[in-house]
């Protein structure tokens, strides 16, 4: 059976009922499933071939959506946030304590219809990017047809990626920013805003 595209509003119910679905953000198309839903998560694991010890990314509208994931807000998320956000950046936080793990990454996508989505979901999604695992990270949906036809519910169609590259992470549970991984938003530009704090 072929993945269809769909709509942001077949994309919801989609996900309400524990499917997978595969979205564009302005960095790479993402894969998500609801943050309530357990088995729609384990469930991107089992369809990319992921490594279970690597976490997905929370990605949420904005930064109230995340306050039930996080234990706290760190020194530089305000600021960073007002900066960058929403946009190409991944930042790691310190996770809530009814969580398993001691960290979680948060990216909240500047994309319309990334927004459109979680917004419409009103709950954050769990993702990582719409590709198997060892693979190029996907810039269209043909991109993800070709990777995961058949394996997840549907693909939202929205072009191309607006940068076509991944977002930058930074770890924000250290005394000061960790660069994580350079990406989409060039390491000086942030460099000024930290340090004209």
């Amino acid at each position: 059976m072929q993945t269809p595209k769909i709509t942001i509003e077949q994309a919801v119910l989609l996900l309400e009922q524990g499917e997978i679905v595969a979205f564009p953000t302005e960095t790479v198309y993402g894969l998500g499933a609801l943050a309530s839903h357990s088995e729609a998560i384990a469930k991107i694991y089992q369809v990319k071939g992921r490594d279970p010890s690597k976490q997905l990314l929370l990605h949420a509208a904005d930064l109230e959506a995340i306050e039930p994931f996080i234990s706290m807000r760190p020194k530089f998320l305000d600021l960073l946030a007002r900066a960058f956000l929403p946009g190409p950046l991944t930042l790691i936080l310190p996770a809530h304590p009814t969580l398993p793990w001691a960290t979680i990454g948060i990216r909240i996508p500047s994309h319309p219809i990334a927004q459109e989505l979680l917004q419409a979901l009103k709950e954050p999604l769990f993702a990582t990017s719409a590709n198997l695992s060892g693979r190029t990270s996907p810039k269209t949906a043909a991109d993800v047809f070709y990777e995961l036809n058949g394996a997840i519910a549907g693909i939202i169609d929205g072009g191309d990626a607006t940068l076509g590259v991944a977002s930058t992470i930074l770890d924000l549970t250290r005394p000061s920013p960790f660069w994580v991984r350079e990406g989409a938003i060039p390491k000086e530009i942030i460099r000024k805003i930290l340090e004209a704090q």
